[in-house]
């Protein structure tokens, strides 16, 4: 049986104690990490909601949370008083700027005020946040979750169910955005498509999918992502250097991408190298 936080949130087992645990009780700042397409905004928004039935919520905008953010953060909490939940999601989204400017927050702790930050790329906040939050790292569910998962939302062709399977793997939130977003997987069905020419067609076919998607930074990172799918997937099955010293370039594309480093630059490493 598919243990829940609630009827349609998957977590895996080893993860399911310690997040009922913050729904009844909030440390000061809690930091909760996983892989992309696990649903940590999901998980976090249940936690907060049972304390705070209005928390407020920080985005970032425009790929960033910037100190004004924090600023406005900051003066928001100085003027209202009682219960209060901060949600900040994609925390590793703050400039350096905004990160000195919320440890102050941390180093400061208002009574019943509770921080709780999502972060796919925990690397990427400062080291000072990390020692001063109560991390949480979550897992992928298991086979028989996922599984369970499909069956939750009615999925029943075979050849979608294997397909959601695959391109899944493990990921709560993906799984349930691609078994209720018909648009959504179709297009994640046509990346795992043009990843496959991409690792077995010619230069010119290369060049021409780098050309299509290297306009879009958050495009090419899930071509990137698909592409470190479909090598680990190669490795499992048929291990070689090629494939693995393929995966490490990916994995260094993918990091340099989120530092906002060239997108084309980094494809036609990818390709090449």
């Amino acid at each position: 049986m598919a243990l829940t936080m609630n009827s349609n949130t998957f977590i895996h087992p080893s993860n399911k104690d310690a997040l009922e645990a913050l729904t009844r009780r909030l440390s000061h700042a809690v930091l909760l990490t996983g892989p992309p397409g696990l649903g940590l905004e999901e998980i976090a928004r249940i936690i907060t909601t049972s304390h705070d039935p209005h928390p407020l919520v920080i985005n970032p905008e425009a790929n960033s949370i910037s100190i004004e953010l924090i600023r406005e953060l900051y003066a928001n909490l100085r003027t209202k008083q009682g219960r209060r939940v901060i949600l900040i999601i994609r925390a590793d989204r703050m400039t350096l700027e905004a990160q000195n400017a919320f440890l102050k927050l941390l180093e400061e702790p208002g009574e019943h005020i509770s921080f709780i930050l999502t972060s796919e790329h925990p690397g990427a906040l400062l080291p000072t946040i990390r020692s001063r939050v109560q991390s949480i790292q979550l897992t992928k569910t298991t086979k028989a979750q996922s599984v369970a998962q499909l069956d939750a939302h009615q999925v029943t062709t075979p050849i979608e169910r294997a397909q959601i399977m695959f391109i899944a793997q493990g990921l709560p939130g993906k799984l349930k955005q691609l078994a209720t977003d018909k648009e959504y997987f179709s297009e994640q069905v046509a990346v795992v498509r043009s990843v496959r020419t991409f690792l077995e067609g010619s230069t010119y076919d290369k060049l021409l999918i780098i050309q299509k998607i290297s306009s879009e930074r958050e495009t090419a990172l899930m071509f990137l992502q698909a592409l470190e799918l479909m090598l680990k997937h190669s490795l499992q099955h048929a291990p070689s250097v090629l494939t693995a010293r393929r995966l490490d370039t990916a994995l260094v594309a993918e990091e340099k991408l989120l530092a906002n480093g060239h997108v084309r630059t980094q494809l036609m490493r990818v390709a090449f190298d």
